[in-house]
């Protein structure tokens, strides 16, 4: 390998960089590097013309030494996204006028003010939010890195039994229930309430699906083909929001 009377053509000489430096410094007018110069490499390494690994002689100013290094393929990795396909991009609140963050979505029937389950913080808690701005682009012209993005678990629908459950536990356990189910249930008017409970379960109302208390009243209803048992007209409280979008009357 020392031997450049007879150089190999997959033979490399390595230099340190101050030897280079060294080497560099004794050009001639012509830029020229004289043989002697470059005779005594750092070490010296030979690439094997078939599979592109490297036998390394004398690192480490150790003329005995040799090691091997096998070349291995880097496995080509795909592109997450299509980079000519445009993504479907929505940007979320977890509460009014709060912090908007972008998410993919899939659902070309998820839009503006429809409440969302996404995914939210190192550990990925389902959470609701509420879609405040739909829009399409390209891998390309997104500012922020595309592989990050975490997508739309689903539209939170009109019917969801396991979030309409804990959303009720919580209620239940923190709101004021009127008790329809009792005979002698009449509601305060100056009261409010978070929950109704009737013997077909829970009902309470949402404002851009968010619970929101109520106003409730008592009506005096006659059917002569129904037997009616009790008949409420209800009302939301109050309503404190930059954006009307929709208020549903929800169920367990």
């Amino acid at each position: 390998m020392n031997d450049h009377r007879s150089p190999d053509s997959n033979a490399y000489s390595v230099y340190s960089d101050e030897l280079l430096v060294e080497i560099m410094n004794k050009k001639d007018g012509n830029d020229s590097i004289s043989y002697e110069d470059i005779s005594e490499a750092s070490f010296y390494m030979w690439k094997c013309p078939k599979c592109g690994s490297f036998m390394v002689f004398g690192e480490d100013g150790d003329a005995d030494r040799f090691t091997f290094y096998e070349r291995q393929e880097v496995e080509k990795v795909e592109p997450l996204f299509d980079p000519d396909q445009e993504l479907n991009l929505v940007v979320v609140e977890f509460q009014e006028g709060g912090n908007g963050y972008t998410y993919i979505c899939d659902d070309p029937n998820i839009h503006i003010g429809h409440a969302v389950i996404v995914s939210g913080g190192k550990e990925n808690t389902e959470k609701t939010a509420f879609v405040v701005q739909k829009y399409h682009a390209l891998p390309k012209d997104i500012t922020f890195p595309v592989e990050k993005l975490k997508c739309v678990i689903r539209r939170y629908s009109y019917f969801d039994p396991f979030t309409s459950k804990i959303v009720c536990r919580n209620l239940i356990k923190l709101g004021r229930i009127l008790d329809a189910c009792s005979k002698n249930a009449k509601p305060a008017p100056q009261q409010t309430y978070y929950v109704i409970k009737t013997p077909l379960g829970y009902f309470w109302l949402e404002l851009n699906g968010v619970p929101i208390p109520m106003k409730i009243t008592q009506i005096q209803v006659k059917d002569k083909k129904y037997q009616v048992d009790s008949a409420l007209y209800i009302k939301p409280s109050e309503i404190n929001c930059r954006r009307f979008y929709e208020l549903e009357l929800c169920a367990d």
